[in-house]
């Protein structure tokens, strides 16, 4: 989290985004509530102002493009739907003032190494493997968000067991 955030209070000239991700099936695996959690993510953020995503189930591909979709009027350009899924650490900053960006997931998370994983619906291989490349690198998410808004906040409502020792 970066920022001051006042869920319920936001300044009337606040620009307030949320993207709240259900992932309640991976491959064989299925989480009881997760689905449900996201829909009352949306509508308590909703009732706060913010305009919000919602996706159930996302591929991959949709939660990067949800997350390249994330523009602020006075902010640069966003990056357009083939942006890679790492964030560099250096480049052009394109933070609004004034800005909010919430980004909660529900569902399934792996950490290989010491990186953390969000699995979308699709980040497991045809013999149930993860597949690194189809999903969201936590500490990339993390610099994407700060970069993206004045203030910014994660919630992951998930666990990351550590895949290497399985």
């Amino acid at each position: 989290m970066n920022g001051d955030i006042y869920l319920r209070q936001q300044p009337a000239s606040r620009q307030c985004q949320a993207i709240v991700v259900a992932v309640d099936h991976v491959g064989p695996s299925h989480f009881p509530n997760v689905a449900r959690d996201g829909t009352a993510w949306t509508a308590f953020l909703t009732t706060c102002g913010f305009t919000v995503t919602h996706l159930v189930n996302p591929t991959h591909r949709e939660m990067i493009e949800a997350i390249g979709r994330v523009s602020f009027k006075g902010s640069a350009e966003p990056p357009g739907p083939g942006t890679p899924a790492k964030v560099p650490g250096a480049g052009k900053s394109r933070t609004a003032t004034n800005s909010c960006l919430m980004f909660f997931f529900s569902g399934g998370g792996s950490q290989v190494g010491r990186d953390l994983l969000l699995l979308a619906s699709d980040s497991l291989t045809a013999n149930d493997r993860i597949d690194p490349g189809k999903t969201l690198q936590v500490a990339d998410l993390s610099s994407r968000l700060r970069e993206a808004a004045a203030a910014s906040v994660l919630v992951l409502d998930t666990a990351f067991p550590d895949v290497t020792s399985l």
